[in-house]
């Protein structure tokens, strides 16, 4: 994937995951929040670099949250279209200890802002997350 594609990519995977946040949180908040606060505390406990690879797959977890509790098959259909590319670049870019507590910090952000109900400054925070982790995956 070159730059333009990249960008191309993260364009679509936030158009996904923030339309699915968005329904989530007018659909089923308090389960939405209850379900990501659950593996927020699991991620927490993975942070280290023998659980990286459990990490990960919790991070996967939690961005698939937004679209069980959106209750759109159709939204979740085309995500997990697109799932295989996310958990490719996900390992490439969570090499390092950093790299995981970057992610985790975005996440806890994420969860406070769904929590509280401040659905768009959500949505702006998925979108910064989502921008960040596509400067990591940059490809120079």
């Amino acid at each position: 994937m070159d730059q333009q594609e990249l960008v191309q990519f993260c364009e679509l995977r936030f158009a996904l995951e923030s339309q699915a946040l968005r329904y989530g949180l007018q659909r089923d908040h308090s389960e939405l929040t209850r379900n990501l606060e659950y593996i927020l505390e699991s991620m927490a406990d993975s942070l280290g670099e023998l659980e990286r690879e459990k990490y990960l797959v919790l991070d996967t977890k939690f961005h698939r949250t937004f679209f069980e509790a959106c209750g759109n098959r159709f939204l979740s259909k085309h995500y997990d279209s697109i799932s295989s590319i996310i958990e490719a670049m996900r390992h490439y870019i969570s090499n390092t200890g950093q790299a995981t507590q970057t992610s985790m910090n975005g996440h806890q952000l994420l969860v406070e802002k769904i929590a509280n109900g401040n659905s768009e400054e959500a949505v702006s925070l998925l979108e910064e997350h989502i921008v960040n982790w596509s400067r990591r995956t940059s490809i120079n």
